[in-house]
């Protein structure tokens, strides 16, 4: 695989039928399809569907860039892995999942001592 993904690399267009833009890595579907992976299933592993165009163009810029996402919604994270390449980028972003996705929901601070006066 290439050492730097490059923005021709990457698609960004708007799909009339889900009515939300997508983001292509069409590097990644030649790569996946050449180690044996059907054209479906390199098309899903490489693309993903988002709402504003602007958040695909920042996804698509931070990965030229090689930097990690800023964000912590599930969503997005899971649209990084499916989007990047590069083992060691990936497998930090499934870190940053698999951490955020342990944390839960955090429980509301409840002061139980009364002041007597």
């Amino acid at each position: 695989m290439q050492d730097k993904a490059k923005h021709s690399d990457f698609r960004i267009f708007y799909c009339n039928t889900t009515e939300d833009f997508i983001i292509c890595n069409d590097f990644k579907k030649r790569q996946l399809i050449k180690f044996g992976y059907s054209e479906e299933d390199a098309e899903y592993y490489s693309h993903g569907h988002l709402k504003s165009r602007h958040m695909a163009e920042k996804i698509r810029d931070r990965i030229v860039a090689g930097k990690y996402p800023a964000t912590r919604n599930h969503y997005l994270l899971e649209c990084y892995i499916r989007v990047a390449y590069g083992k060691e980028y990936t497998d930090h972003i499934k870190n940053l999942l698999a951490v955020r996705r342990g944390k839960g929901k955090k429980l509301g601070y409840k002061n139980n001592k009364v002041i007597k006066r």
